[in-house]
């Protein structure tokens, strides 16, 4: 998850100054990349931040399994959310 590409590029850049691999950085980012998938967006770290706090240098586990295999949903299947006109939401749940 990228949000500053500028920043992440000049921390990428300072790693690599201070003796960390291309590769290296490169493998830990898809371990992972693979770690959290299927996690809240909100809790993935950005890449700046990531590389900020040397997490290339974590031990991510070897054989995360990935991301869940997508299938396409057929158009006429969707339906949107449709509240419940029988429960009062404003009392919370």
């Amino acid at each position: 998850k990228s949000k500053n590409r500028a920043k992440t590029l000049e921390l990428w850049k300072a790693a690599v100054a201070d003796g960390a691999e291309p590769a290296q950085i490169t493998a830990a980012a898809v371990a992972y990349a693979k770690e959290v998938a299927g996690q809240e967006w909100r809790f993935i770290k950005q890449s700046d931040n990531w590389l900020r706090d040397r997490r290339y240098e974590d031990k991510y586990e070897p054989d995360a399994p990935g991301k869940p295999h997508l299938r396409a949903v057929s158009g006429d299947s969707y339906r949107p959310f449709q509240p419940n006109p029988d429960v009062d939401y404003s009392k919370g749940f």
